[in-house]
Protein backbone atom coordinates (compact mmCIF):
# COMPACT_ATOMS: atom_id res chain seq x y z
CA UNK A 1 0.00 0.00 0.00
CA UNK A 2 0.91 3.46 -0.04
CA UNK A 3 3.13 4.57 2.74
CA UNK A 4 1.05 7.10 4.18
CA UNK A 5 -2.50 5.26 3.85
CA UNK A 6 -4.77 6.70 6.59
CA UNK A 7 -5.72 3.37 8.75
CA UNK A 8 -9.24 4.42 8.04
CA UNK A 9 -8.73 3.54 4.51
CA UNK A 10 -6.98 0.20 5.75
CA UNK A 11 -9.43 -0.61 7.87
CA UNK A 12 -12.13 -0.56 4.60
CA UNK A 13 -9.85 -3.17 3.08
CA UNK A 14 -9.31 -5.02 6.16
CA UNK A 15 -13.63 -5.04 6.05
CA UNK A 16 -14.07 -5.66 2.50
CA UNK A 17 -12.04 -8.95 2.46
CA UNK A 18 -13.50 -10.23 6.08
CA UNK A 19 -17.18 -9.11 5.61
CA UNK A 20 -18.49 -12.43 3.94
CA UNK A 21 -20.44 -14.77 6.00
CA UNK A 22 -18.07 -17.33 5.13
CA UNK A 23 -15.19 -15.52 6.39
CA UNK A 24 -12.86 -16.92 3.45
CA UNK A 25 -9.71 -14.57 3.93
CA UNK A 26 -8.53 -13.83 7.43
CA UNK A 27 -6.35 -10.24 7.15
CA UNK A 28 -3.45 -8.63 9.49
CA UNK A 29 -1.01 -6.06 9.30
CA UNK A 30 2.50 -5.58 8.91
CA UNK A 31 4.29 -2.85 9.51
CA UNK A 32 8.09 -1.89 7.96
CA UNK A 33 7.52 -3.41 4.85
CA UNK A 34 10.05 -2.69 2.14
CA UNK A 35 8.51 -0.85 -0.52
CA UNK A 36 10.78 -1.99 -2.86
CA UNK A 37 11.97 -5.66 -2.39
CA UNK A 38 13.98 -6.43 -5.36
CA UNK A 39 16.17 -2.59 -5.11
CA UNK A 40 18.47 -3.89 -2.19
CA UNK A 41 19.76 -0.45 -1.92
CA UNK A 42 16.40 1.07 -0.98
CA UNK A 43 15.39 1.33 2.28
CA UNK A 44 11.95 2.74 2.41
CA UNK A 45 9.35 0.57 4.37
CA UNK A 46 5.31 1.10 4.05
CA UNK A 47 2.63 -0.95 5.79
CA UNK A 48 0.95 -3.74 4.13
CA UNK A 49 -1.95 -6.14 4.40
CA UNK A 50 -1.27 -9.97 4.58
CA UNK A 51 -3.90 -11.62 3.38
CA UNK A 52 -4.29 -15.43 4.54
CA UNK A 53 -6.89 -17.95 3.47
CA UNK A 54 -9.50 -18.72 6.34
CA UNK A 55 -9.14 -21.68 8.62
CA UNK A 56 -12.75 -22.20 7.84
CA UNK A 57 -11.78 -22.42 4.04
CA UNK A 58 -9.16 -24.52 4.01
CA UNK A 59 -10.77 -26.91 6.41
CA UNK A 60 -13.95 -27.24 3.46
CA UNK A 61 -11.00 -27.95 0.77
CA UNK A 62 -10.25 -30.74 2.69
CA UNK A 63 -13.48 -32.12 3.71
CA UNK A 64 -14.09 -31.67 -0.47
CA UNK A 65 -10.78 -33.58 -1.24
CA UNK A 66 -11.69 -36.41 1.08
CA UNK A 67 -15.14 -36.70 -0.58
CA UNK A 68 -13.66 -36.93 -4.15
CA UNK A 69 -11.50 -39.57 -3.23
CA UNK A 70 -13.56 -41.63 -1.54
CA UNK A 71 -14.18 -43.71 1.54
CA UNK A 72 -10.48 -45.38 1.68
CA UNK A 73 -8.49 -42.20 1.26
CA UNK A 74 -10.77 -39.91 3.57
CA UNK A 75 -9.10 -43.16 5.91
CA UNK A 76 -5.95 -42.82 5.19
CA UNK A 77 -5.77 -38.98 5.30
CA UNK A 78 -7.08 -38.65 9.19
CA UNK A 79 -4.84 -41.08 10.41
CA UNK A 80 -2.18 -38.48 9.48
CA UNK A 81 -2.86 -36.47 11.94
CA UNK A 82 -0.93 -36.33 14.97
CA UNK A 83 -1.63 -34.43 18.33
CA UNK A 84 -0.21 -34.62 21.72
CA UNK A 85 -2.91 -36.20 24.53
CA UNK A 86 -2.22 -35.44 28.33
CA UNK A 87 -3.86 -33.56 31.73
CA UNK A 88 -4.62 -30.00 32.31
CA UNK A 89 -4.34 -29.05 35.83
CA UNK A 90 -5.57 -25.19 36.49
CA UNK A 91 -6.93 -23.71 39.61
CA UNK A 92 -8.79 -19.95 39.84
CA UNK A 93 -8.41 -19.20 36.16
CA UNK A 94 -11.06 -19.32 33.95
CA UNK A 95 -11.16 -21.84 31.47
CA UNK A 96 -11.17 -19.75 28.15
CA UNK A 97 -8.45 -17.41 29.90
CA UNK A 98 -6.19 -21.11 30.66
CA UNK A 99 -6.86 -22.12 26.83
CA UNK A 100 -5.80 -18.75 25.81
CA UNK A 101 -2.48 -18.76 28.11
CA UNK A 102 -1.95 -22.72 26.48
CA UNK A 103 -2.14 -21.29 22.87
CA UNK A 104 0.23 -19.18 23.50
CA UNK A 105 3.08 -21.06 25.25
CA UNK A 106 2.98 -23.90 23.09
CA UNK A 107 2.24 -21.32 19.44
CA UNK A 108 -1.14 -22.83 18.44
CA UNK A 109 -4.61 -21.98 17.67
CA UNK A 110 -7.86 -22.13 20.18
CA UNK A 111 -9.17 -24.66 17.55
CA UNK A 112 -6.09 -27.05 18.23
CA UNK A 113 -6.78 -27.44 21.78
CA UNK A 114 -9.47 -30.09 22.25
CA UNK A 115 -10.95 -30.82 26.08
CA UNK A 116 -13.70 -32.71 26.94
CA UNK A 117 -15.96 -29.48 29.17
CA UNK A 118 -15.50 -26.53 30.69
CA UNK A 119 -14.43 -26.88 34.55
CA UNK A 120 -15.49 -24.71 37.59
CA UNK A 121 -13.19 -21.29 38.08
CA UNK A 122 -12.58 -21.69 41.33
CA UNK A 123 -11.79 -25.36 41.74
CA UNK A 124 -8.82 -27.38 41.65
CA UNK A 125 -9.46 -29.18 38.67
CA UNK A 126 -7.89 -31.93 36.19
CA UNK A 127 -9.30 -33.30 32.72
CA UNK A 128 -7.83 -34.62 29.82
CA UNK A 129 -6.41 -32.16 26.91
CA UNK A 130 -5.58 -32.83 23.33
CA UNK A 131 -2.91 -30.53 21.32
CA UNK A 132 -3.17 -31.05 17.59
CA UNK A 133 0.08 -30.72 15.59
CA UNK A 134 2.24 -29.24 18.50
CA UNK A 135 5.28 -31.29 19.50
CA UNK A 136 5.91 -32.91 22.73
CA UNK A 137 9.22 -30.89 23.12
CA UNK A 138 7.02 -27.55 22.54
CA UNK A 139 4.31 -29.08 25.48
CA UNK A 140 7.29 -29.89 27.76
CA UNK A 141 8.57 -26.50 27.41
CA UNK A 142 5.11 -24.72 27.78
CA UNK A 143 5.07 -25.21 31.47
CA UNK A 144 7.73 -22.72 32.22
CA UNK A 145 5.87 -20.01 30.55
CA UNK A 146 2.49 -21.07 31.90
CA UNK A 147 3.37 -20.28 35.27
CA UNK A 148 1.05 -22.35 38.99
CA UNK A 149 -1.83 -21.80 37.56
CA UNK A 150 -2.15 -23.73 34.93
CA UNK A 151 -0.20 -26.80 34.07
CA UNK A 152 0.25 -29.59 31.21
CA UNK A 153 1.24 -33.33 32.32
CA UNK A 154 1.77 -36.62 31.58
CA UNK A 155 1.73 -35.70 28.05
CA UNK A 156 1.96 -38.91 24.72
CA UNK A 157 1.61 -38.75 21.42
CA UNK A 158 -1.45 -40.22 19.80
CA UNK A 159 -2.52 -40.35 15.95
CA UNK A 160 -5.81 -40.17 13.94
CA UNK A 161 -9.20 -37.37 14.12
CA UNK A 162 -11.16 -39.80 16.28
CA UNK A 163 -8.38 -39.56 18.96
CA UNK A 164 -8.88 -35.66 19.36
CA UNK A 165 -10.91 -34.74 22.15
CA UNK A 166 -14.42 -32.18 21.61
CA UNK A 167 -17.04 -31.00 23.86
CA UNK A 168 -18.80 -33.66 25.28
CA UNK A 169 -16.56 -36.12 25.20
CA UNK A 170 -16.56 -37.73 28.76
CA UNK A 171 -19.16 -40.46 30.68
CA UNK A 172 -19.17 -38.28 33.89
CA UNK A 173 -17.19 -36.38 36.70
CA UNK A 174 -15.70 -37.15 40.10
CA UNK A 175 -15.38 -34.31 42.90
CA UNK A 176 -14.42 -34.07 45.73
CA UNK A 177 -16.29 -30.58 47.69
CA UNK A 178 -15.71 -28.80 50.35
CA UNK A 179 -18.57 -26.73 51.19
CA UNK A 180 -18.00 -23.18 53.02
CA UNK A 181 -19.81 -19.91 53.90
CA UNK A 182 -22.85 -21.33 52.11
CA UNK A 183 -25.59 -18.68 50.96
CA UNK A 184 -28.91 -19.11 49.74
CA UNK A 185 -31.07 -16.62 47.59
CA UNK A 186 -34.03 -15.07 49.34
CA UNK A 187 -37.08 -13.32 47.73
CA UNK A 188 -38.80 -10.66 48.59
CA UNK A 189 -41.97 -9.30 47.19
CA UNK A 190 -43.46 -5.63 47.65
CA UNK A 191 -46.68 -5.47 48.84
CA UNK A 192 -49.30 -4.99 46.57
CA UNK A 193 -46.59 -5.53 43.74
CA UNK A 194 -45.83 -8.62 41.48
CA UNK A 195 -42.32 -7.43 41.32
CA UNK A 196 -39.56 -9.14 43.96
CA UNK A 197 -35.71 -8.93 45.19
CA UNK A 198 -33.27 -11.30 45.39
CA UNK A 199 -30.34 -11.20 47.91
CA UNK A 200 -28.32 -13.71 49.17
CA UNK A 201 -29.05 -14.97 52.83
CA UNK A 202 -26.47 -17.37 54.88
CA UNK A 203 -27.85 -21.06 55.05
CA UNK A 204 -29.00 -22.16 58.62
CA UNK A 205 -28.31 -25.70 59.81
CA UNK A 206 -32.08 -26.72 59.83
CA UNK A 207 -32.44 -25.23 56.34
CA UNK A 208 -29.94 -27.53 55.15
CA UNK A 209 -31.05 -30.13 56.84
CA UNK A 210 -34.41 -29.74 55.51
CA UNK A 211 -33.02 -29.40 51.93
CA UNK A 212 -31.13 -32.60 52.41
CA UNK A 213 -33.97 -34.45 53.37
CA UNK A 214 -36.47 -33.52 50.00
CA UNK A 215 -33.56 -34.97 48.19
CA UNK A 216 -33.60 -38.27 50.37
CA UNK A 217 -37.45 -38.72 49.52
CA UNK A 218 -37.72 -36.75 46.12
CA UNK A 219 -34.86 -36.68 44.14
CA UNK A 220 -33.73 -32.87 42.74
CA UNK A 221 -34.35 -31.20 39.25
CA UNK A 222 -30.82 -31.56 37.66
CA UNK A 223 -30.85 -27.69 36.59
CA UNK A 224 -27.98 -25.97 35.04
CA UNK A 225 -25.86 -24.00 37.51
CA UNK A 226 -24.18 -20.96 38.27
CA UNK A 227 -21.15 -22.51 35.83
CA UNK A 228 -23.10 -22.44 32.99
CA UNK A 229 -25.93 -19.01 33.55
CA UNK A 230 -23.35 -17.49 36.52
CA UNK A 231 -23.98 -15.94 39.69
CA UNK A 232 -27.88 -16.12 41.04
CA UNK A 233 -30.12 -12.97 41.27
CA UNK A 234 -31.12 -9.72 39.40
CA UNK A 235 -28.61 -7.82 37.11
CA UNK A 236 -29.20 -5.20 39.73
CA UNK A 237 -27.12 -7.33 42.23
CA UNK A 238 -24.63 -9.20 40.29
CA UNK A 239 -24.51 -7.78 37.15
CA UNK A 240 -24.53 -9.11 33.27
CA UNK A 241 -25.20 -13.44 33.00
CA UNK A 242 -23.59 -14.99 29.78
CA UNK A 243 -27.26 -15.83 28.97
CA UNK A 244 -27.88 -11.97 29.01
CA UNK A 245 -25.29 -11.82 26.40
CA UNK A 246 -26.58 -14.84 24.40
CA UNK A 247 -30.22 -13.51 24.24
CA UNK A 248 -28.99 -10.57 23.11
CA UNK A 249 -26.91 -12.11 20.04
CA UNK A 250 -30.35 -14.81 19.36
CA UNK A 251 -32.22 -11.23 18.82
CA UNK A 252 -29.59 -9.83 16.39
CA UNK A 253 -29.27 -6.82 18.89
CA UNK A 254 -25.00 -7.37 18.24
CA UNK A 255 -24.21 -3.67 20.15
CA UNK A 256 -26.25 -4.49 23.05
CA UNK A 257 -24.20 -8.03 23.34
CA UNK A 258 -21.26 -5.98 23.31
CA UNK A 259 -22.08 -3.30 25.68
CA UNK A 260 -23.47 -6.35 27.65
CA UNK A 261 -19.77 -8.04 27.79
CA UNK A 262 -18.26 -4.74 28.19
CA UNK A 263 -20.64 -3.96 31.66
CA UNK A 264 -19.53 -6.87 33.01
CA UNK A 265 -20.62 -8.22 36.43
CA UNK A 266 -21.01 -6.49 39.45
CA UNK A 267 -19.04 -5.47 42.24
CA UNK A 268 -21.64 -7.54 44.87
CA UNK A 269 -19.42 -10.63 43.08
CA UNK A 270 -16.89 -9.66 41.72
CA UNK A 271 -13.53 -7.57 42.71
CA UNK A 272 -11.92 -5.93 39.54
CA UNK A 273 -8.95 -3.87 40.22
CA UNK A 274 -9.49 -0.11 39.49
CA UNK A 275 -8.04 -0.59 35.58
CA UNK A 276 -10.80 -3.00 34.32
CA UNK A 277 -13.36 -0.40 36.77
CA UNK A 278 -12.02 2.21 34.61
CA UNK A 279 -11.57 0.77 31.29
CA UNK A 280 -15.42 -0.39 31.87
CA UNK A 281 -16.52 3.08 32.60
CA UNK A 282 -14.57 4.43 29.67
CA UNK A 283 -16.28 2.15 27.14
CA UNK A 284 -20.27 3.18 29.15
CA UNK A 285 -19.51 7.08 28.76
CA UNK A 286 -17.63 7.03 25.19
CA UNK A 287 -18.04 3.87 22.93
CA UNK A 288 -14.48 4.67 21.81
CA UNK A 289 -12.21 1.10 21.13
CA UNK A 290 -9.08 3.10 21.16
CA UNK A 291 -9.54 4.80 24.44
CA UNK A 292 -11.12 2.16 26.25
CA UNK A 293 -8.14 -0.37 25.15
CA UNK A 294 -5.85 2.48 26.60
CA UNK A 295 -7.05 2.19 30.04
CA UNK A 296 -7.31 -1.61 29.90
CA UNK A 297 -4.94 -3.25 32.53
CA UNK A 298 -1.15 -4.42 32.00
CA UNK A 299 -2.29 -8.08 32.55
CA UNK A 300 -3.36 -9.76 29.26
CA UNK A 301 -4.77 -12.23 31.30
CA UNK A 302 -8.06 -10.60 32.67
CA UNK A 303 -10.96 -8.61 30.25
CA UNK A 304 -9.84 -11.48 27.37
CA UNK A 305 -12.82 -11.51 25.47
CA UNK A 306 -13.24 -7.72 26.02
CA UNK A 307 -9.88 -7.27 24.47
CA UNK A 308 -10.28 -9.56 21.25
CA UNK A 309 -13.61 -8.20 20.61
CA UNK A 310 -12.41 -4.15 20.81
CA UNK A 311 -8.95 -4.91 18.85
CA UNK A 312 -11.78 -6.08 16.41
CA UNK A 313 -13.48 -3.02 16.14
CA UNK A 314 -9.98 -1.22 15.46
CA UNK A 315 -9.59 -3.48 12.55
CA UNK A 316 -13.41 -3.57 11.09
CA UNK A 317 -15.00 -0.89 12.85
CA UNK A 318 -18.19 -3.25 12.70
CA UNK A 319 -20.09 -4.58 15.74
CA UNK A 320 -20.67 -8.48 14.14
CA UNK A 321 -17.04 -8.36 12.81
CA UNK A 322 -15.39 -7.18 15.99
CA UNK A 323 -18.10 -9.99 17.96
CA UNK A 324 -16.72 -12.98 15.34
CA UNK A 325 -13.25 -12.18 16.56
CA UNK A 326 -14.41 -14.13 19.70
CA UNK A 327 -13.08 -17.64 19.53
CA UNK A 328 -16.34 -19.69 18.18
CA UNK A 329 -16.47 -21.93 20.91
CA UNK A 330 -17.06 -18.66 23.52
CA UNK A 331 -20.51 -17.35 21.36
CA UNK A 332 -21.62 -20.50 21.44
CA UNK A 333 -21.47 -20.41 24.96
CA UNK A 334 -23.31 -17.56 25.45
CA UNK A 335 -26.21 -19.07 23.22
CA UNK A 336 -25.69 -22.24 24.87
CA UNK A 337 -26.29 -20.37 28.21
CA UNK A 338 -29.66 -18.96 27.30
CA UNK A 339 -30.86 -22.35 26.08
CA UNK A 340 -30.02 -23.53 29.17
CA UNK A 341 -32.21 -20.76 30.98
CA UNK A 342 -35.05 -22.05 29.21
CA UNK A 343 -34.70 -25.77 29.87
CA UNK A 344 -34.39 -24.40 33.57
CA UNK A 345 -37.41 -22.59 33.49
CA UNK A 346 -39.48 -25.32 31.23
CA UNK A 347 -38.25 -28.08 34.16
CA UNK A 348 -39.70 -25.86 36.59
CA UNK A 349 -43.07 -25.52 34.78
CA UNK A 350 -43.48 -29.26 34.30
CA UNK A 351 -43.42 -30.07 38.12
CA UNK A 352 -44.87 -26.65 38.81
CA UNK A 353 -48.08 -28.20 36.78
CA UNK A 354 -47.53 -32.17 37.18
CA UNK A 355 -45.44 -32.92 39.70
CA UNK A 356 -43.05 -35.54 40.54
CA UNK A 357 -45.26 -38.25 38.25
CA UNK A 358 -45.12 -39.15 35.31
CA UNK A 359 -47.96 -39.09 33.12
CA UNK A 360 -49.19 -40.10 29.62
CA UNK A 361 -47.06 -37.96 27.10
CA UNK A 362 -43.61 -37.68 28.53
CA UNK A 363 -40.65 -38.66 27.38
CA UNK A 364 -38.57 -41.30 29.00
CA UNK A 365 -35.74 -43.45 28.99
CA UNK A 366 -36.31 -47.12 28.75
CA UNK A 367 -35.23 -49.24 31.09
CA UNK A 368 -36.46 -52.66 29.06
CA UNK A 369 -33.56 -55.07 28.06
CA UNK A 370 -35.07 -54.95 24.55
CA UNK A 371 -35.18 -51.31 24.69
CA UNK A 372 -32.70 -50.10 27.00
CA UNK A 373 -31.37 -46.72 26.54
CA UNK A 374 -34.12 -46.13 23.90
CA UNK A 375 -36.13 -43.09 24.66
CA UNK A 376 -39.90 -43.59 24.15
CA UNK A 377 -43.71 -41.91 24.80
CA UNK A 378 -44.89 -42.81 28.46
CA UNK A 379 -48.10 -44.30 27.54
CA UNK A 380 -48.32 -46.10 30.88
CA UNK A 381 -47.65 -44.20 33.50
CA UNK A 382 -47.94 -47.08 36.03
CA UNK A 383 -44.83 -48.47 34.58
CA UNK A 384 -42.49 -45.69 34.78
CA UNK A 385 -40.33 -43.77 36.84
CA UNK A 386 -39.77 -40.53 37.27
CA UNK A 387 -36.32 -40.67 37.74
CA UNK A 388 -36.55 -42.05 33.94
CA UNK A 389 -38.60 -39.33 32.73
CA UNK A 390 -35.99 -36.81 30.25
CA UNK A 391 -36.35 -33.13 28.87
CA UNK A 392 -34.32 -33.27 25.42
CA UNK A 393 -32.35 -29.38 25.05
CA UNK A 394 -33.00 -29.03 21.63
CA UNK A 395 -36.66 -29.12 22.41
CA UNK A 396 -36.71 -27.33 25.45
CA UNK A 397 -36.92 -23.91 23.52
CA UNK A 398 -39.84 -25.24 21.22
CA UNK A 399 -41.71 -26.04 24.86
CA UNK A 400 -41.28 -22.63 26.64
CA UNK A 401 -42.90 -20.76 23.56
CA UNK A 402 -45.93 -23.13 23.92
CA UNK A 403 -45.80 -22.79 28.11
CA UNK A 404 -45.17 -18.51 26.94
CA UNK A 405 -48.59 -18.97 24.95
CA UNK A 406 -50.58 -20.47 27.36
CA UNK A 407 -51.12 -23.84 25.65
CA UNK A 408 -51.11 -26.85 27.64
CA UNK A 409 -48.11 -29.11 26.52
CA UNK A 410 -46.52 -32.50 28.30
CA UNK A 411 -42.58 -31.53 29.30
CA UNK A 412 -39.92 -33.81 30.80
CA UNK A 413 -37.73 -33.30 33.76
CA UNK A 414 -34.20 -35.07 34.80
CA UNK A 415 -33.94 -35.96 38.58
Amino acid sequence: MKPDLPRDERRVIHKALCSSRRRDFDTSTQHDVKLHPSNKESEQTTTAIVVQWSRNTLQTKKKRKRAESGSDAATEKTTEITAILGILRKYQIEHQVALNQISRAVKCRNSDIGVAGIKDMQAITYQYCTLRNVSLGRVQQANNILGKRVQLSDFVEIKGAEALLVRGNLIGNRFELVLRNLKRMQRKSEEGEDTYTERPVPVHSSHLDTMIKRIDNHGFINFYGEQRLGDPGSMEYVGVRSFDIGQAMLKGDIDKAIDLLMAGRSTNVYNPNEDEINARNVWKKSRNARATLAAFPKNRNTMVREREVLTGFLRYADALEALRCLPHNTRMFYIHSYQSLIWNRVATQRIKRWGTRPIVGDLYISEDSDNQGDVQVVTDPSQVDISQVVLPVSLSTFYYILFCSSKFITFLVFL
